[in-house]
């Protein structure tokens, strides 16, 4: 998988908020639904993407940083290296119980 026109144009889609309206409250969502690859994602890397999309400061570093969470695979546990990994270490279930055991020792 490649970073191309495609990728990037749904990258820039997902970066402009969309209205949410429920029960009298109206919210901003980012859909990331139209991302190539997301739709194969665990929760836990669908809300980092989210986050990605909300955050980044600039739309070629939301591509960059949405294109490493895509390519993301399942980790053996906390001590991969991966950089991904490393800033969503904190979000549960991404590294499994080994991952929260680790989190549990350094708490």
């Amino acid at each position: 998988m490649t970073i191309d026109s495609a990728f990037h144009d749904a990258v820039l889609a997902a970066r402009t908020p969309r209205e949410l309206s429920a029960g009298g409250v109206t919210r901003l969502m980012y859909d990331v639904s139209g991302i190539p690859g997301a739709a194969r994602l665990p929760r836990a890397l669908l809300v980092l993407l989210e986050n990605v999309m909300r955050r980044a400061t600039t739309t070629e570093d939301a591509v960059r940083e949405a294109f490493s969470v895509i390519l993301c695979r399942p980790c053996r546990g906390a001590g991969c290296g991966d950089r991904v990994h490393a800033r969503a270490r904190a979000l549960p279930g991404l590294h499994g119980r080994a991952g929260l055991r680790g989190l549990r020792r350094h708490a």
